[in-house]
């Protein structure tokens, strides 16, 4: 589930035994949002030339360090150098990407306590922002350590509505849009 209250108190309601999961694709978002933030406000503080740099940078700050090329690394340790708040900021992004990576659910709350003192001493409003988020929503974050479930399934599905409806021109007919929707997942 994302973090939406209406979603939330809709589970809450219809499903009052069900373990409530937040998808970490949703976690890995406010992540790269507050790492954004963090970009935009550095930018300000720069030249025309330095800003044009990190404007171009926006999506390989949001890329896992693993997955990064040299070429690419040496140019985010350039950019760093010009500013150790941006450096930080993508440190906490990768931090909290790799608490997700964890099987134990003690682990994962030890991991995300030191996150939160990481994110006070940065002293990142963004990043304190999404801490705030995330302490609200603690315990259903939990819960993927305890299940590792998440939304991929049904996010795929609708994607794949928005896709034939696309394909349809917006399909006006509801029953044309579900009869395709039900000929397009046969396979499934």
């Amino acid at each position: 589930m994302d973090m939406w209250r209406p979603f939330k108190a809709v589970a809450d309601t219809a499903f009052t035994h069900a373990k409530i999961v937040i998808d970490k694709f949703h976690l890995v978002t406010l992540m790269n949002k507050a790492l954004d933030e963090v970009r935009k406000q550095v930018q300000q503080t720069l030249n025309n030339h330095q800003r044009r740099k990190f404007f171009q940078i926006r999506l390989l700050l949001q890329k896992r360090a693993e997955e990064l090329t040299d070429e690419e690394h040496e140019k985010l340790i350039e950019l760093f150098e010009l500013s150790p708040a941006l450096e930080k900021a993508w440190e906490l992004k990768e931090e909290f990407r790799d608490l997700l990576q964890l099987d134990d659910v003690k682990e994962a709350t030890r991991a995300l306590k030191r996150w939160y003192k990481e994110v006070i001493k940065s002293k990142l409003i963004p990043f304190y922002q999404v801490k705030k988020i995330i302490q609200r929503w603690e315990e259903k974050i939990l819960n993927y350590f305890k299940t590792k479930i998440t939304n991929g399934f049904a996010e795929g599905i609708n994607n794949k509505i928005k896709l034939i409806k696309r394909i349809g021109y917006g399909v006006p007919n509801v029953m044309n849009l579900r009869r395709r929707v039900f000929n397009s997942m046969l396979s499934y």
